[in-house]
């Protein structure tokens, strides 16, 4: 496995998998051996291995809110952002301190700081998501936090999330699988 593991962490499924729905797919060997191949396995033109990246107790789903920091140039930035990133970046740090402490205030701040305009009005409220709904990093930090009231920072496309996991459904152990092409 050592000669691909650069190929799987850039193919990793963003989702985990119960056994169950491994079993939907016909490849719930991936949840009960960790060095399962299963494949090749044929989508289209396409061929593909598929082995276990990673097991972890998952929620089915999450309510989350989060504060959206973003800095000049990127694609969803307005005119008006003068912040550079590494302004956006010790922002969003800042943020993090604050609300690992007590993140009683985070709905207000969200409300005057966060750049998602949808959210934000609503103190980055978020409601409640499955997996896959949210860009990888935001999905990963939302999904593998180990519990409500948890405050994570990533980073996306959009900008800097700074993210409060407010609840979480019950969790199940699954499986996030690699796929080799």
């Amino acid at each position: 496995r050592a000669s691909y593991s650069q190929n799987i962490d850039r193919n990793q499924d963003i989702m985990f998998y119960s056994k169950e729905e491994l079993a939907d797919k016909g490849i719930e060997n991936l949840f009960e051996d960790e060095n399962a191949i299963i494949g090749p396995v044929r989508s289209g033109s396409k061929w593909t291995l598929y082995t276990p990246a990673k097991k972890e107790m998952i929620s089915d789903s999450v309510k989350a809110a989060h504060i959206l920091i973003t800095w000049q140039g990127l694609q969803n930035a307005g005119p008006e952002e003068t912040k550079t990133k590494e302004q956006a970046k010790a922002m969003a740090d800042s943020l993090l301190a604050v609300f690992e402490k007590d993140s009683a205030g985070f709905a207000k701040s969200a409300i005057a700081l966060s750049k998602d305009l949808g959210s934000g009005a609503k103190g980055g409220n978020l409601g409640w998501f499955g997996q896959g709904r949210m860009v990888p990093s935001f999905n990963d930090a939302c999904f593998l936090a180990k519990k409500r009231g948890e405050v994570k920072l990533v980073e996306s496309r959009f900008g800097f999330h700074v993210i409060l996991v407010q609840k979480q459904s019950k969790k199940s152990e699954k499986v996030r699988f690699a796929k080799i092409d």
